[in-house]
């Protein structure tokens, strides 16, 4: 992420839209799959009350299946911007304009 420039202006966008709310906005970037948990505990210790994933093919295409079930474990309500399949029971995607 730290290198697309796509996801570093919907970062900045993010950050943006928070401070204007006067919301907390706590990134936890992954650069391995071995940080996901670690990731997970981070957002549970900081009381997060939402996920959104902003994600790297090639890190977390392997990775959906774990990201989406820990959110679940987590009950923190997500958003992704890929798309799931149908078994998951989501359809569509999340794109910026």
């Amino acid at each position: 992420m730290e290198s697309d420039p796509t996801a570093q202006s919907l970062l900045h966008n993010l950050t943006v839209a928070a401070q204007e709310l006067r919301l907390p906005l706590h990134v936890v970037a992954l650069r391995s799959p071995d940080e996901l948990d670690a990731g997970f505990a981070a957002m549970t210790h900081t009381g997060a009350d939402a996920l959104i994933v902003m994600s790297d093919p090639a890190l977390m295409d392997s990775l959906r299946g774990r990201v989406t079930d820990l959110a679940a474990t987590s009950r923190l309500p997500a958003m992704y911007d890929w798309k799931m399949s149908h078994s998951t029971g989501f359809s569509g995607k999340i794109t910026s304009h």
